[in-house]
């Protein structure tokens, strides 16, 4: 395997299909009868469009007798899920009041991606219930008029 420094979701899938090939380079219908994986999901997990699953790599890694520890670790560092070792002591910041906290706690992360979109379609939903609603008030004032 790579440099984790240097890793990319390619390089990732490059060494996915070379262990494929040192493990006896099973076919993806082995593959998905031994993982229980759909051949299409294996499939992208080669192809390195997109960085596999942690269920992917490891039923992957198992079938071509590899390391599942160290690859499904580097995964996690692609994916950004490992965990930083944590600050020696000597350089560990001091300790802030509340005060300081408060004051330099950062803003709510902005909304973003499928949280906007949901948003947005929330209010439109709102807004067309309020025209729809104001709609009918106006046909029943004017039907009783």
């Amino acid at each position: 395997m790579t440099d984790a420094g240097a890793d990319t979701k390619e390089r990732f899938a490059a060494d996915l299909r070379k262990l494929r090939l040192d493990g006896g380079n099973p076919t993806l219908k082995r593959l998905q009868d031994e993982t229980g994986i759909s051949r299409s999901v294996l499939s992208e997990a080669f192809a390195g469009r997109s960085l596999p699953t942690a269920r992917t790599v490891d039923g992957v890694v198992r079938v071509c007798d590899g390391d599942t520890a160290s690859w499904l670790d580097r995964r996690d560092v692609l994916a950004g899920l490992a965990v930083p070792p944590p600050v020696p002591a000597a350089v560990a910041p001091a300790p802030t009041t509340d005060a300081e906290t408060a004051a330099s706690a950062p803003a709510a992360p902005a909304v973003t991606g499928i949280r906007q979109r949901t948003a947005i379609l929330i209010a439109a939903i709102a807004f067309l219930l309020g025209v729809a609603s104001g709609a009918l008030a106006t046909a029943a004032t004017a039907q009783f008029s």
